[in-house]
């Protein structure tokens, strides 16, 4: 072999092993897509996050970020949506590999200035906050409470990502975020009107999108041709139409209260 061949051989060998994680990447990419598309999932991380934060504004305790463990739900449930095992055996998993992960973020978090110390000490001080409630007596740890919010910030993502991915539901995806955001409403200060408009936004956007590409699935199944940019002209025309309905709700005199 000569030193000319050196090279060449090295060049061929990157440019294969370039193109060998290419494909391997665009092979992942068609196996998570979602059957709405990309699209249709971002609004739904949207409209969770809406949610998320209008807790974390409520502060109803110190937690680690909840949005971060939104976004590690949701992608649990992406990694495992596609697996062709029943979901009775699947939802468990996900529900383990929470527990870990807030365990783990609650081992390293500061209440007041002082470490928690370990997933054995969270462990300990939630078993102490059950002595508590299960004898009437006082507990005014705050660490339950924010393994409580952790708790429901992972069901919510999970399960929200769970049912849209896997069963293309986006019901259930409203019903969980509509109660915690709801939950809220009443703790939040006035300008939190912003959190339900951006949250209904999203929801209409995402209905609106899930029911384009479903339509546009039934028309090519049934051989029907359909133009490449009828997704994105379906979008706009929500975008528009969802934007005005929000701006018209929030403009429209409220009801004077009884008694005033």
């Amino acid at each position: 072999m000569t030193t000319e061949a050196l090279p060449q051989e090295t060049s061929l060998r990157d440019r294969i092993n370039t193109d060998s994680i290419g494909e391997g990447l665009l092979g992942l990419e068609r196996f998570l897509r979602p059957n709405e598309g990309w699209l249709a999932a971002s609004l739904l991380v949207l409209n969770l996050v809406v949610v998320v934060l209008s807790v974390e504004q409520a502060d109803w305790a110190p937690s680690p970020n909840l949005v971060f463990l939104l976004f590690l739900a949701m992608i649990t449930g992406l990694a495992l949506y596609r697996l062709p095992v029943w979901s009775l055996v699947l939802v468990p998993v996900g529900l383990a590999v929470g527990l870990g992960v807030i365990l783990w973020q609650l081992s390293m978090f500061t209440f007041d200035g002082a470490s928690v110390g370990g997933a054995g000490q969270v462990i300990e001080r939630l078993d102490l906050w059950l002595e508590a409630a299960r004898t009437g007596s006082i507990n005014i740890d705050r660490l339950p409470f924010s393994f409580g919010l952790m708790v429901a910030t992972w069901l919510t993502g999970f399960l929200g990502a769970w049912l849209f991915l896997r069963f293309g539901n986006f019901w259930g995806v409203f019903v969980l975020g509509g109660i915690g955001l709801l939950s809220n409403l009443t703790f939040l200060p006035p300008n939190a009107a912003f959190h339900l408009g951006f949250y209904l936004f999203t929801a209409m956007l995402l209905v609106a999108r899930v029911q384009a590409m479903r339509r546009k699935h039934e028309w090519e199944l049934r051989a029907i041709k359909v133009d490449e940019h009828l997704g994105g002209l379906s979008f706009s025309d929500s975008f528009a139409v969802a934007v005005v309905v929000i701006v018209v709700a929030f403009l429209l005199p409220m009801a004077p209260r009884s008694g005033v």
